[in-house]
């Protein structure tokens, strides 16, 4: 606690009233993160290891970092309302819902275990948005995947990998029910935008009519470049290499023209446990 205590000292006498901060302290990083939203603004929360679950059950379900919409709907779909309901669960009851290991890690970290993760290769690369009310149309919102998967595509060519397969993510309304369409398909080897906005274009030639609310498109089984295939020619890499060249005060004057309607929409945001380069995404 004095630590965290000195930290908000330092930032008062170094900043004033105009920086503040919310600091949690739990026995791991997931609960930390839960732990620091108790008292915002400027809190300080100390959440000791046997008052994690009396905690975690006066939470709503989306407010468990890495529970979003698509897992909402899934953990709806178990019958799965609350977070007590939640933590009812057996930890490989978990991964079968999760339909992969990291449910069950989520289910250590919600009951106060600490572990760290071996190092592993990026797998995916993805971005997603909640549409604003202007943009909840078939016209509108595929605008907006054309621009994620273009600056998904982008981020591929700056850590030099190569994308094996393309998710697309829809949502849509209909009075208090919601209804998400996910789309998996594969693709050789592809790294730039005129290839993967193709591939899209087909993919959502198939999306039905109706009120979207959110989009989210994902880059997955990816490989570095030492691992890629390369094809005989290759300009659409090239162009796009040309592209990403353009930095600057040119990259918003610099993008395909099926998105100029939504240029402005869609900006980049901070995710938990992501920083953004803001050198190159400034101008997105």
């Amino acid at each position: 606690m004095e630590v965290a205590r000195r930290i908000k000292r330092e930032l008062a006498d170094e900043f004033g009233g105009y920086l503040r901060c919310s600091i949690g302290i739990a026995p791991n990083e997931l609960l930390a993160k839960i732990a620091a939203g108790w008292q915002k603004p400027n809190g300080l929360y100390l959440l000791e290891p046997e008052t994690v679950k009396e905690h975690l059950m006066q939470l709503g379900i989306r407010d468990v970092p890495g529970i979003g919409e698509r897992m909402e709907l899934r953990l709806l779909k178990q019958g799965i309302r609350t977070t007590s309901e939640l933590l009812s669960l057996t930890p490989k009851q978990m991964r079968a819902v999760w339909g992969s290991l990291e449910g069950e890690r989520l289910w250590y970290r919600l009951h106060g275990y600490d572990f760290d993760l071996p190092a592993t290769a990026q797998s995916t690369i993805g971005h997603e948005h909640v549409l604003p009310p202007g943009l909840r149309t078939r016209e509108q919102a595929g605008a907006v995947a054309r621009k994620l998967l273009c600056r998904a595509a982008r981020r591929l060519r700056e850590q030099k990998l190569w994308a094996k397969g393309l998710s697309v993510y829809l949502s849509f309304s209909a009075g208090r029910e919601k209804q998400i369409l996910e789309c998996h398909t594969r693709v050789a080897e592809a790294q730039d935008d005129t290839t993967l906005l193709q591939l899209l274009s087909r993919i959502w030639s198939a999306c039905p009519d109706g009120k979207p609310t959110f989009v989210g498109v994902t880059l997955y089984d990816l490989i570095p470049d030492a691992q890629h295939t390369g094809w005989l020619f290759e300009q659409d890499e090239l162009r796009s290499r040309v592209h990403d060249s353009l930095r600057g005060d040119l990259e918003h004057k610099i993008y395909p023209a099926s998105v100029h309607a939504i240029r402005h929409a869609a900006q980049p945001q901070i995710a938990f446990r992501s920083i953004p380069d803001f050198e190159n995404q400034r101008c997105s």
